[in-house]
């Protein structure tokens, strides 16, 4: 019976581990985009430009949360 307490406290302790992990890489991410956007506009003094590097800044963050939304549910679904 002990055996199986800390089986199950382990398994606890590694989905908290692994929800940390996977949060403080999308913080990463987000960063590295936001980054990136006030790069852009420092670098590229031109409207045209800077908001055209822009706006694929933003898709492509829009497509890592549509990933990430259905990469979360469909883990959420297959665990129950």
């Amino acid at each position: 019976m002990h055996s199986l307490i800390c089986i199950t406290r382990f398994v606890h302790l590694t989905e908290q581990e692994y929800r940390q992990a996977f949060y403080t890489f999308i913080l990463g991410v987000l960063a590295i985009h936001f980054a990136a956007v006030f790069f852009v506009w420092l670098a590229f003094p031109e409207i045209l430009k800077a908001g055209v590097l822009t706006v694929c800044l933003f898709v492509s963050l829009v497509l890592l949360y549509r990933y990430i939304y259905i990469y979360v549910c469909v883990c959420e679904c297959v665990r129950w």
